[in-house]
């Protein structure tokens, strides 16, 4: 479509409803091009993001990002008022090459060699059970990102000040979640956050009052449920297990709860996926009387092999769901950087509880990760990780059957970056957590239970640790339980 007639110092854009490129980044890269040949002079006005956005048929959001975009790489100014122009001064360079050229593979391999892991590189205590494979985290790709945008568009970045973040990130996220989810959202409706813990506040801030009753995994995160009572809610424990939980149960456990908090991808601790019924049901719940709302926390999600994915609530309920995820599994846990996916109905307050909190995220690691993600490096970066967790999981499991084997009984692990190691009833986990609690990180599996239970086990982390780590460390860790006075009536038995 032909946009000449719009303003006179605009040539026309075409988009194209076949490319896989978005829109918003068919019209950056157009009027970038434009801008770069001279076609665009300097001065020239651009039209409003609402004319633009109103001839090509497209959300105004969309054109928001591509004027974004230009105005943070300094191709156009904007000033209050006065609209956008075309910028005095940039520095003139090659023509962008098409969008499906940029997704190239990092230059980096994502797993070294062990010789390129440094000495001592061990970040706590191993078995950590949160930390991801920092060592494979792409450093000097992650350098050369940030470099960019502090040489391109720093001072742009540091006026910054949106309550929902930076703008472009937000196009990328939900066009991430459109192609691997099938989340249709608008940006406006992606805020971002600091993680899971955060997104789950402003959530209760937002809709709990005193006493509500909140349906919670039981397993699941301890802090899960102090941030749920801080914010004055009675918490009802949902039982679940390796097949998920019984939804009538759920129900009947509680005549009328207003919020249902459920990990649908990768449960923590357990690892269990939810199946499109149990999906289904918690939708159902939902429609069935105003006012109910699920927080859907899917953080495992891109760590789940494509063949495990199932449909997020939100696509079954989109209405009564407030969806969210973060980056710390697959890149790291200090860039502090996660979002929450709201109903139409709850942005305005939702950015209003936001700005109440802590006012915004600074955009630097927003615009670098918008970059990564928008140059496909992120979409590598996962599909490496797959691998790399599913092969440590597979060591781990293989030494503690080789070295502890005669009393602990690893599972399967879907995405997490642990292993759910069994124990039996006459070894107690908090006890030999507590023994080892000097040279390595157990976290006993009861611990992640409300009320009493006869869960018994070790959670074992597995991602932080290379291949020859692991080995190294299951040999140290069977040293010390066998030699453990605790440990040594259990052995005798299993033998």
């Amino acid at each position: 479509m032909s946009i000449a007639h719009v303003h006179r110092a605009l040539p026309s854009i075409a988009l194209s409803s076949a490319s896989r490129e978005p829109a918003g980044r068919q019209i950056y890269r157009q009027l970038k091009e434009l801008i770069l040949r001279g076609r665009l002079r300097t001065g020239a006005r651009l039209p409003s993001t609402r004319r633009l956005a109103n001839d090509l048929g497209v959300s105004r959001n969309i054109v928001v990002f591509a004027y974004e975009e230009l105005k943070a790489e300094g191709y156009i100014v904007s000033q209050f008022g006065a609209g956008s122009c075309v910028a005095a001064t940039f520095r003139r360079g090659p023509v962008d090459r098409p969008w499906r050229a940029e997704r190239r593979q990092p230059e980096r391999r994502l797993d070294p060699p062990p010789h390129a892991i440094e000495p001592g590189y061990l970040i706590g205590r191993p078995f950590e059970v949160d930390l991801p494979a920092l060592d494979v985290f792409p450093q000097r790709l992650w350098g050369r990102l940030a470099a960019n945008r502090c040489a391109r568009s720093l001072r742009e970045l540091l006026r910054s000040a949106d309550t929902g973040g930076y703008l472009p990130l937000r196009q990328t996220i939900a066009d991430h979640l459109f192609e691997t989810r099938g989340i249709q959202c608008a940006p406006d409706q992606v805020v971002v956050v600091t993680g899971e813990g955060q997104a789950i506040s402003l959530a209760a801030a937002l809709l709990i009052e005193p006493n509500d009753a909140v349906l919670l995994e039981n397993p699941t995160h301890v802090g899960v449920r102090q941030i749920l009572r801080a914010a004055g809610a009675r918490v009802i424990s949902v039982p679940v297990d390796s097949r998920g939980f019984d939804a009538r149960a759920a129900e009947l456990s509680q005549p009328d709860p207003k919020i249902a908090l459920f990990t649908p991808s990768s449960h923590f601790p357990l690892g269990f996926t939810l199946d499109p019924a149990q999906r289904t049901a918690l939708a159902d719940w939902a429609g069935a009387r105003e006012g109910r709302w699920i927080l859907e926390d899917d953080t495992g999600h891109d760590l789940l092999s494509p063949g495990l994915w199932q449909s997020p609530i939100w696509t079954r309920a989109p209405g009564r769901v407030l969806y969210f995820s973060s980056f710390r599994r697959t890149l790291a846990p200090s860039l502090r950087l996660g979002f929450v996916v709201v109903p139409d109905k709850l942005v305005d307050a939702m950015l209003s509880t936001r700005l109440l909190a802590d006012g915004y995220r600074p955009p630097l690691e927003q615009a670098i990760l918008n970059d990564f993600i928008v140059a496909g490096h992120y979409a590598e970066h996962v599909r490496a990780m797959r691998g790399i967790y599913a092969e440590r999981h597979a060591v781990l499991a293989a030494a503690v059957a080789e070295h502890l084997g005669d009393v602990i009984l690893p599972e399967p692990s879907l995405a997490g970056l642990h292993t759910v190691c069994r124990l039996p009833a006459t070894l107690s986990d908090a006890e030999l957590a507590e023994r080892a609690a000097g040279s390595f990180v157990l976290r006993p599996l009861s611990a992640f239970h409300e009320g009493a239970t006869d869960a018994n086990g070790l959670l074992l982390g597995h991602a932080q640790l290379s291949v020859r780590e692991l080995r190294r460390e299951v040999r140290r860790l069977a040293a010390l339980l066998t030699n453990c006075a605790a440990y040594q009536p259990s052995l005798r038995r299993a033998m």
